[in-house]
């Protein structure tokens, strides 16, 4: 059972490494509010820790309440960010120690804003190219009809620019919460 390694997504986001059937019962305890899958060399599919005998065993001698006693030291604080990561958006924003973060709750909204900006740059890009195109057509300007046929051509590939560079920055920022919550982690072992 010390040998059996054990892969572990936290709310459908895959944790970096292996993990022992301690770890996930520590990981589990740590977080309690969090949604946990396990999944090891030989099982068919993800499945849930209680649901993994060996993982069960564990969390069934760690559900015992303990009596509560004040805790202090690193472990004590690594309970409390996990206490403070529960607040409500509302409550996040009047957070001033800045330990409950709104980005990662606001981050589909932010690439939803980002598509619709680069759909109206789009659409902007492609009524000046038609706006161009007739202007130098009804009036013989070569160089208006020209450009406003390049702004038609590049409107899609303008979309798709803006797009990508707004989806690699929210992805960058979201590595860098990943790797806080995966540093987290570490420090709580």
């Amino acid at each position: 059972m010390s040998n059996t390694v054990f892969h572990v997504a936290k709310n459908n986001s895959q944790l970096a490494g292996t993990y022992s059937a301690q770890d996930i019962a520590g990981l589990v305890a740590q977080d309690p509010g969090a949604s946990f899958q396990v999944w090891r060399e030989g099982m068919a599919s993800w499945a849930d820790p209680a649901a993994v005998p060996e993982v069960a065993a564990l969390l069934a001698s760690t559900a015992t309440p303990a009596i509560p006693v004040a805790a202090s030291g690193p472990a004590a604080a690594g309970k409390e960010r996990a206490a403070v990561k529960q607040l409500g958006f509302v409550r996040s924003l009047f957070d001033l120690s800045f330990s409950s973060f709104v980005t990662p709750k606001m981050i589909k909204a932010f690439y939803i804003i980002g598509l619709v900006l680069a759909a109206l740059g789009a659409v902007g890009a492609l009524v000046s190219g038609i706006g161009s195109l007739g202007t130098g057509l009804r009036y013989s300007r070569w160089g208006f009809a020209f450009l406003g046929l390049i702004w038609i051509v590049l409107s899609p590939v303008v979309f798709f620019v803006e797009l990508a560079l707004v989806r690699m920055f929210l992805e960058v920022v979201m590595v860098l919460f990943k790797i806080k919550e995966n540093l987290d982690v570490l420090a709580g072992k």
